[in-house]
């Protein structure tokens, strides 16, 4: 049975539905750097990496909803939509059209992508005056740590992204119970430090506590 170890083995080149790097990214670099959070820096030739197919596809999407070319305009009927919209002044009218509108609903994503990238890198800069508690690793840190610390500063820092991962955890009418919310505090929290981490391994906190955890798990069942 394979286990995690054989990761390289299952993206092997024995694989035929998986394609080669060097294939799906032609504009790449032969060489590429790999960070992982508790290792060393390394290289990897991308003749020895294999991707799905399916990773182009997806890059290409992301990358459409990020870029914009300046010349895009509203087409005659969007614009009048919207002046319409506009003027009943109900912002759920406005907003419904918006949304409906393609062009517009990707030009605010491109905002919010610029801007949760602005916040990410805001963290890890200590000029800011702004330490994440995610960037917390001393041994008194992690021992008074708290999920509803770091939710909270998740829901500061990432306001939109917020709601967004809550509202796909939680149904509408669950969100206004506290019992409810209480519940996935953790969870949350799990997932906010993933993300931040990935993004920049200094983040770490999360991962940290949920090694002790796992240390501590294996000393009880030792014991």
């Amino acid at each position: 049975m394979p286990t995690a170890h054989d990761h390289g083995n299952y993206c092997g080149s024995k694989i035929p539905r998986y394609q080669r790097a060097k294939e799906v990214l032609p504009e790449s670099s032969d060489i590429i750097q790999l960070d992982h959070s508790y290792g060393n820096t390394g290289s990897l030739s991308l003749k020895s990496m294999s991707f799905h197919p399916d990773i182009e596809k997806l890059s290409k999407s992301i990358n459409s909803q990020a870029c914009c070319p300046e010349s895009e305009t509203l087409s005659d009927e969007e614009y009048n939509k919207m002046i319409g919209a506009c003027k009943t002044k109900s912002v759920n009218n406005i907003a419904t059209n918006f949304i409906k509108i393609e062009t517009l609903k990707n030009a605010f994503m491109r905002m919010l992508m610029k801007n949760v990238d602005l916040s990410v890198r805001s963290m890890s800069n200590r000029k800011h005056l702004f330490v994440s508690k995610l960037m917390q690793k001393s041994t008194e840190d992690l021992k008074d740590s708290q999920w509803i610390e770091i939710v909270k500063e998740f829901q500061s820092k990432f306001p939109e992204i917020f709601s967004l991962i809550m509202s796909i955890m939680l149904r509408p009418e669950d969100l206004r119970c506290f019992t409810k919310l209480q519940s996935v505090i953790p969870r949350v929290a799990i997932v906010y430090g993933i993300m931040a981490q990935t993004r920049n391994v200094e983040l770490s906190h999360v991962q940290r506590i949920m090694s002790l955890v796992l240390v501590d798990n294996i000393c009880d069942q030792k014991v």
